[in-house]
């Protein structure tokens, strides 16, 4: 709960943004374990990062990430993309600068 902090208590941002984390957990828990089609895209995209971050990391590439990182995420979340997009009909797609865009 988050009353009791004031507006303009910046210096307490980092309690203000755990209380936040722990009080999202149990709703983003339930929520991914809930079964809905975009619950389980994104188990989906965890997983595949799971799998592909298997190697040991550098404290930099554990605090900041790595292209590497951020290239397997692209790329699954591509795949997930790709896979939700290929289920609309075909009548609903149309151009928008050079790529499919859906209405």
């Amino acid at each position: 709960d988050i009353q009791n902090y004031s507006l303009l208590e910046f210096s307490k941002f980092e309690e203000i943004a755990e209380v936040g984390y722990q009080t999202a957990m149990p709703s983003l828990k339930s929520w991914l374990s809930g079964g809905s089609r975009p619950a389980l895209d994104l188990q989906e995209v965890i997983a595949s990062e799971r799998e592909d971050s298997a190697s040991a990391l550098s404290i930099n590439e554990v605090e900041y990430g790595s292209r590497t990182t951020y290239s397997r995420w692209r790329r699954n979340a591509a795949r997930v993309a790709r896979r939700i997009t290929s289920q609309i009909p075909t009548g609903q797609r149309k151009k928008f600068r050079g790529r499919e865009a859906y209405e």
